[in-house]
């Protein structure tokens, strides 16, 4: 039982899996371990684009998100026939 591996109660890593509480970065790596697993972390540069994209989009409603993805996706399609390349 994983619970006990790490000497958790069984409840704990339930709520922990729910997501109804945040796991200390120490617990989550026990629970990866005790899993057979590892974790790797990467520290990567911030892009700041995709964040503030990511804040934009968190107050639209799903229509309007909807309106945004696709109008991605007919800008892609448009560079793909400018381009010559064969999209399906």
């Amino acid at each position: 039982m994983l619970a006990h591996r790490v000497g958790v109660s069984q409840s704990l890593v339930a709520r922990i899996g729910r997501g109804e509480v945040d796991a200390s970065f120490s617990r989550t790596l026990r629970l990866v371990r005790a899993c057979g697993l590892d974790l790797e972390i990467h520290v990567v540069p911030l892009d700041e684009d995709a964040w503030t994209l990511v804040e934009q989009g968190s107050v639209l409603t799903p229509d309007q998100r909807l309106d945004r993805m696709l109008a991605g996706v007919d800008l892609f399609e448009q560079g793909c026939l400018a381009r010559g390349d064969a999209h399906d």
